[in-house]
């Protein structure tokens, strides 16, 4: 599932993996759209990726266009280029790894999350007189 339509141009083409689909019948929603593989060249998991390389983003923004409210269409997406390995064991990898990566960033960002309300609680008790540092 691909954002064709974005107020600016980091959320055109923002895409998600849709995974174990199989034959069931998706409907995308307002300023999406639904992209399937015909060829099917690129692993399940590697393709929730794709938005994020830099190569395909930068075509993806050349592609948009607009005042208020950036977009592309269909036709221009088929279009555009895709890097990938053709090893399909290297896709499983990338994609394992970046997987990973992401898990690991969510930890940290729940993490930072939770040390800043313990700041702001801290700084709230130390603000009001409640804790006195001596």
């Amino acid at each position: 599932m691909i954002v064709d339509a974005s107020e600016d141009y980091a959320g055109v083409g923002k895409s998600v993996e849709i995974k174990n689909i199989a034959d069931r019948r998706i409907i995308s929603g307002l300023h999406t759209f639904l992209l399937r593989e015909k060829k099917q060249l690129i692993i399940d998991g590697y393709k929730g990726y794709l938005h994020k390389i830099s190569f395909v983003n930068s075509q993806m923004n050349s592609l948009a266009s607009g005042s208020k409210v950036y977009g592309v269409n269909k036709a221009n997406l088929r279009g555009i280029a895709i890097p990938y390995s053709i090893n399909t064991i290297e896709q499983q990898v990338i994609a394992k790894t970046l997987s990973n990566m992401d898990s690991e960033i969510e930890i940290l960002e729940k993490k930072v999350n939770k040390y800043k309300l313990i700041k702001q609680g801290m700084m709230q008790n130390l603000l009001t007189g409640k804790i006195r540092l001596i």
